[in-house]
């Protein structure tokens, strides 16, 4: 790729985005499309499509890996290692101060107003996105029945991802040939950093690590693994803290397993932060530096080619399927519903950056709140 390669502009970006990417893991993707290929043209969009389509079938968080992923194509193995840092970064930071209030206060801050604003704007990103991804991955008939397939068996029979994008991309590697050429491209003090046994460090390093390695189909479905485990297990919190945590991390800008932060601070303190987040966050950096490779060395293949047509126009119909239950929770009233259009209008309109879009939305959600 053409361009400077400077690690100064990767962690620049990367830290804001990083600051602002609230709504999970789709509006991380959106603002790394917005940002990468449409503003700073680091990458084509079939090389987006491409990296976005290796991290959706790969196990854990999939918005983190594009980054690291993206950081790699752009700065090599320092760019990905720096950059997928300042990626991250942002999330635990803001996740571990909303740890420490509630470890003062026993409380959530209340920050509802901001998040009504942020919602409806962040489903409009998402959808945006999704279209501009669209425009290129859907190309020809083949495809777009494959985009509407992966659409249904996401959105109506609610099949894992990765099996939809796998299930996808085989079909188009072996049915493309039969019809065509091959594809085209609590006391307000200083928290100590250890608070507990070694074991229990060890513990929360193996939870995490398991999750971040072996949990395929988004965030959401170490929810029941974790709990089992902090909870049920070794009796680290509360079901009600839990809870409150979980409601955290749906506040803080990052993927879920950010909740990592929290729960390792409930089981050994400031240490047990650290620790857990280390945990979750280490695999995607390893997969992803391990399977880029991999795939640079197979796309020019035919059979690779059409695998790789098929899953990017089942991603753009899975990214659209993922965004119905969250329109559904964003828009919930009139002022919802027109902070959404307005959203929708300003991005077909103008080339907003995205970041700046969501905060000035929060802000009038929090506006709102005054004067309603």
């Amino acid at each position: 790729m053409s361009g400077p390669r400077s690690l100064g502009a990767l962690v620049r970006l990367f830290l804001r985005l990083g600051f602002a990417g609230f709504g999970g893991p789709l509006v991380h993707i959106a603002m790394l499309e917005t940002e990468v290929v449409e503003r700073r043209r680091w990458l084509s969009k079939q090389e987006f499509l491409d990296g976005l389509a290796l991290c959706q079938m790969l196990p854990g968080p999939a918005s983190t890996q594009l980054g690291v992923l993206i950081c790699h194509a752009r700065g090599g193995l320092p760019g990905a290692l720096i950059g997928g840092a300042a990626f991250i970064l942002p999330g635990f930071c803001v996740m571990l101060a909303f740890t420490l209030l509630y470890e003062r206060w026993g409380a959530l801050p209340v920050l509802g107003p901001v998040f009504a604003g942020i919602a409806p704007t962040v489903v409009a990103v998402i959808l945006f996105s999704a279209w501009r991804l669209g425009r290129s991955a859907v190309t020809r008939l083949d495809v777009a029945l494959l985009c509407a397939a992966g659409f249904v068996l996401t959105a109506w029979l609610r099949l894992d991802t990765a099996l939809t994008l796998i299930l996808c991309g085989a079909t188009a590697a072996v049915l493309r040939p039969l019809t065509a050429g091959g594809a085209t491209a609590r006391a307000w003090v200083m928290p100590a950093l250890v608070t507990a046994a070694p074991e229990v460090y060890a513990r929360l390093a193996w939870l995490w690590i398991k999750m971040g390695a072996l949990v395929y189909g988004g965030g959401y479905v170490i929810i029941p693994v974790v709990r089992g485990e902090a909870v049920r297990h070794f009796g680290w919190m509360s079901d009600r803290v839990f809870l409150d945590g979980l409601a955290l991390g749906q506040m803080t800008p990052g993927p879920i397993v950010n909740l990592s932060v929290f729960v390792g601070y409930q089981a050994g303190g400031l240490g047990g932060s650290i620790v857990a987040a280390l945990g979750v966050f280490a695999p995607a950096f390893a997969v992803v530096l391990v399977a880029v490779p991999l795939m640079n060395r197979f796309k020019h293949l035919s059979w690779m080619k059409n695998f790789l047509a098929g899953v990017n126009a089942s991603v753009v119909g899975a990214i659209v399927a993922a965004t119905i239950p969250l329109a559904r929770s964003a828009v919930v009233s009139p002022f919802t519903a027109i902070v959404g259009l307005a959203s929708v209008g300003i991005l077909w309109r103008f080339k907003v950056d995205t970041v700046w879009l969501v905060l000035a939305a929060g802000a009038v959600g929090w506006l709102w709140s005054l004067v309603g």
